[in-house]
């Protein structure tokens, strides 16, 4: 809208310099150099002020495209306010887990019970202190939760499966036939 005003305006000057009267006491073909010269200048503005337009058009098109519009200034503190809170939770997300890795805590529910709690929400990330306050919450939650521990996978039963055991024992095979033979008589 603005670049279209500015090429109405460039149009109106170059029409106001054309129709300017030629001076009194001077020979025509002075004036007409005068004219001449002075057409000449307008088209050269014009032609600088059309190619600035342009170049500005030009310009948001390509901000436009590439998501840096910065007509509207809102906007930009939104996105930066966004990025900024993304930043700091993908920082204390990557520490909280090599935290919970080490002090033996379950990383998903330590993590959700403490952001559920707001515990996590105090804890300012550009300090280099960082780890150690994340240390510190975690072993806090996990002293007065127990279950918030990681446990160990479950070992494998008393039973072996592969068949290498002592041989006192009898496979579900050789049960199911002594049934089968004990039925039949």
């Amino acid at each position: 809208m603005d670049e279209q005003k500015k090429a109405n305006a460039s149009q109106e000057d170059v029409e106001e310099e054309n129709t300017e009267p030629q001076a009194e006491g001077r020979e025509p073909e002075a004036g007409d150099e005068v004219a001449k010269l002075r057409r000449e200048a307008a088209k050269y503005r014009t032609g600088q002020r059309r190619l600035e337009n342009e170049l500005a058009s030009i310009k948001s098109l390509f901000a436009k495209a590439l998501g840096q519009d910065t007509e509207d200034p809102a906007r930009l503190v939104e996105e930066l306010n966004t990025i900024k809170t993304q930043y700091r939770q993908e920082r204390l997300h990557n520490t909280f887990l090599r935290v919970a890795a080490k002090e033996g805590a379950d990383a998903e529910l330590t993590w959700a019970f403490l952001v559920a709690n707001n515990r996590l929400e105090d804890i300012d990330v550009a300090e280099a202190g960082l780890q150690s306050e994340v240390t510190g919450v975690v072993k806090e939650a996990l002293k007065h939760n127990a279950k918030l521990k990681a446990t160990a996978a479950m070992t494998t039963g008393g039973a072996e499966f592969s068949g290498s055991g002592p041989r006192g024992k009898k496979t579900m095979n050789e049960l199911i036939r002594e049934r089968a033979a004990r039925s039949r008589l």
